[in-house]
């Protein structure tokens, strides 16, 4: 992350890293089906996040009588 100058996001890197290879120590067997879990957590986030967004901005133009964007 600092190479690519997202120094930002080093802790959260850190962290999902931690937690990929804590869950891989505790359930061995289980480990490769991780990293397939944490994509769909973030595929459900990123889903939930667009959803939001486009509940909030449909209620928000409505409210003042705009025509939706």
């Amino acid at each position: 992350m600092v190479l690519p100058e997202r120094r930002e996001e080093i802790i959260s890197s850190a962290v999902t890293t931690i937690v990929v290879m804590v869950v891989a120590v505790l359930s061995p067997a289980d480990a490769w089906k991780q990293p397939l879990l944490r994509l769909f957590d973030t595929l459900v986030g990123i889903a939930i996040g667009v959803a939001g967004k486009w509940i909030a901005s449909f209620a928000f133009y409505r409210v003042r009588g705009e025509p939706i964007r």
